[in-house]
């Protein structure tokens, strides 16, 4: 998942709910899992099977007030609009004014040699991936079409959607199933679409606009059993699979103290 994410935030409901979530996620041949826990006042995101200080990290997504905790390596970051006010202090010494991140590379990139340059240019924009907007601008967009195909996943009845980008271009598909099917699903995709505001709302101050993942634009009321992304070739390039949705709640899904 692209776990890749202000707007309206959702309310710490009065009853306490709680579900954990398992997800496994196979990309360009390399599998990892990820965790996803609700707890009654946070959402915490745990993977593993990635290389480097970020395996085993954990996100931890608090809504009253919004912030995400980044905790790895045994260290904590934390992100909200004071260090969005931080961050764009530094690209605009970058930038001379704007803290736009385009600007920012662009800078960068020309203290490159000429001959690199397009080189340099085309491995940033990969590395920053769906962060950065289209070349209009505008943020990428999802678009999601059922294909009347039907299938069960793991157990949960799926509808399949084939998910195309502002272009038309097909992307990849989804087997989508209603959130009430699913362990306090209506909750968990309130607490997710709390987050993903948050990070579009911090991340456009920073033009990085173009926030793209496997919960962005979905359907209301459907959440993503299974999926597929596609590269420009239609090659598949990632799989997504729910493979476990449960009712218990690990007791360390909590904000850092």
């Amino acid at each position: 998942m692209r776990l890749l994410l202000a707007a309206a935030l959702v309310a710490v409901p009065a009853f306490a709910h709680a579900a954990t979530y398992e997800f496994h996620t196979t990309s360009n041949g390399h599998k990892t899992t990820s965790t996803t826990v609700l707890a009654p006042k946070a959402l915490c995101v745990t993977t593993s099977g990635m290389s480097g200080a970020a395996n085993g990290g954990k996100m931890i997504f608090v809504d009253n007030p919004p912030v995400i905790f980044y905790e790895r390596a045994g260290k904590v970051e934390r992100m909200d609009q004071a260090r969005i006010e931080q961050m764009k202090q530094q690209l605009q010494a970058v930038t001379g004014g704007s803290p736009d991140i385009r600007k920012a590379m662009e800078a960068a990139l020309a203290k490159v040699p000429p001959a690199q340059r397009e080189i340099m240019r085309k491995q940033m924009e990969k590395s920053m991936g769906a962060m950065m907007p289209n070349k209009n601008g505008k943020p990428h967009e999802r678009k999601f079409a059922a294909t009347g195909k039907t299938k069960t996943v793991n157990g949960y009845k799926t509808t399949e959607y084939m998910v195309t980008d502002e272009n038309g271009k097909k992307v990849g598909t989804a087997m989508l199933t209603p959130v009430s099917a699913l362990p306090d699903g209506k909750a968990l995709m309130g607490r997710i679409d709390s987050m993903l505001n948050l990070v579009k709302g911090l991340m456009s101050q920073l033009g990085m606009n173009g926030v793209t993942g496997n919960f962005m634009n979905l359907p209301k009321g459907l959440f993503p059993v299974a999926g597929k992304d596609f590269d420009e070739d239609g090659k598949v390039t990632q799989e997504m699979m729910l493979a476990k949705a449960t009712s218990a709640t690990p007791s360390d899904c909590k904000a850092p103290e």
